[in-house]
């Protein structure tokens, strides 16, 4: 699947919670959402791009130059299965 991968801005969060809240079985818990959305405008969030849309992301949280963690991550329902999570990993690897 064509796909691009870019630094998202702080003001695309929104675009984030919308898949957040489109996979309520991995991100239901209400309190856990709002902080990850919080987090997402403070640190480093890659997006995926598929059909001009973002399709999915992964959240950074970088501990000193040389550790990262992967904070949050998730891809669109519709866009499950077709490799888009691992490309977001390998790109931040």
């Amino acid at each position: 699947m064509q796909a691009r991968i870019r630094l998202l801005q702080p003001d695309e969060h929104h675009q984030c919670e919308l898949i957040l809240r489109g996979l309520p079985e991995w991100f239901g818990i209400e309190d856990a959402l709002v902080k990850y959305v919080r987090d997402i405008q403070s640190m480093q969030t890659w997006g995926i791009e598929s059909r001009g849309e973002i399709a999915g992301f992964l959240t950074l949280n970088r501990h000193n130059t040389h550790s990262a963690e992967i904070h949050v991550m998730a891809v669109g329902r519709t866009y499950h299965g077709r490799g888009l999570g691992r490309q977001l990993i390998e790109h931040v690897e």
